[in-house]
């Protein structure tokens, strides 16, 4: 009987002494939580801090990257970070859209799509972004026999340490003439 007894004594603290702990774990991870969710904000400001300065500068590459990591800390955070999220996303799409406007005047139109579906993955409710990247799938559709297609510039041999240049040229069909002007060297197989 005091062996039953003793025993139940015994289910009955360690049942009783569970939750306690239990709730302590709660309030440690509440704790936790709202520690690393301030880590999180002031990592945010400096980030931002960070992509304004470059974006002041010139540097929209630089900008661009810490723009993004600012949208993903956002994201980490959750709510309760609107106006800092915000300028994240307002910055995120200025530096991509001036990225995207350098890609295209350099005529790599593909770049620049590339830079607009990631403004539209973050707000895909974008219109302005909507109209230029529409505008920019035209321009690289009219492009289409212009300039060869990344399959072809797939087919072209890497240089290596065997290879000079002028092999590699010669295997893709560029002979140099006097004055350093090239011509296209007609196959072998055509006669004149």
């Amino acid at each position: 009987m005091k062996i039953a007894l003793s025993c139940l004594c015994l289910a009955l603290t360690v049942c009783i002494s569970g939750p306690l702990h239990a709730q302590q774990s709660d309030i440690e991870l509440a704790t936790g939580e709202g520690a690393r969710r301030q880590a999180l904000k002031i990592e945010l400001d400096r980030k931002l801090a960070d992509a304004q300065a470059a974006e002041k500068r010139g540097a929209f590459l630089e900008a661009a990257q810490n723009y993004t990591d600012c949208v993903e800390i956002a994201k980490k955070i959750g709510p309760g970070v609107d106006a800092p999220q915000k300028q994240a996303l307002a910055g995120f799409t200025a530096t991509r859209l001036q990225l995207a406007d350098q890609d295209q005047r350099v005529l790599d139109f593909q770049a620049a799509d590339d830079q607009y579906a990631r403004i539209l993955r973050e707000d895909p409710k974008n219109e302005q972004v909507i109209q230029l990247r529409q505008a920019n799938k035209e321009r690289l559709a009219a492009q289409a026999g212009l300039q060869p297609s990344q399959a072809a510039l797939d087919k072209v041999p890497a240089p290596t340490p065997t290879t000079s240049m002028p092999r590699l040229w010669y295997r893709m069909g560029v002979c140099f003439t006097s004055g350093a002007s090239w011509i296209r060297r007609r196959p072998s197989s055509i006669k004149p």
